[in-house]
Formats: C-alpha cells, sequence, structure tokens
C-alpha cells in the first residue's frame, strides 16, 4: 500500500519486520513449498530492502528457533 499511495515509511530505524505465521513449521527450506507461501516471503524481503526496514528473517539467529 505504501508503494501505492508513494509514501515511504516514516521510521525505518524503528520499525521491524519478521516472517511468521506464512512460514512452514517443519521444512522451512526455499523455494517453500507451499506457492503464496513462497510469494509472500519474497514480498516482505523485497520491501524491507526497498523502505530500509530490518528483517529477522529466517536464518536470523535473532529469530526464534522453532525446533
Amino acid at each position: 500500500m505504501l508503494r501505492e499511495l508513494g509514501l515511504e515509511v516514516r521510521f525505518p530505524g524503528r520499525t521491524f519486520a519478521t516472517a511468521d505465521h506464512i512460514v512452514p513449521t517443519h521444512d522451512q527450506s526455499r523455494p517453500f513449498e507451499d506457492s503464496l507461501a513462497e510469494e509472500m516471503m519474497a514480498s516482505i524481503e523485497k520491501s524491507c530492502r526497498e523502505f530500509g526496514v530490518q528483517l529477522f528473517g529466517l536464518d536470523d539467529p535473532a529469530r526464534a528457533s522453532s525446533t
């Protein structure tokens, strides 16, 4: 929506993103088997790069392990 409205994240240094419910529980290898989950993950990665938002991705040590 930000892109559509030509807006930016107001405080990118105070904003972060993390992959959560869309990520498969057992097999997190990419690309995901679920094409919608893969599309959403790729979208959040692109948006975070574009808007300067920190992403705690799947391989980030700050992200809690599901195992």
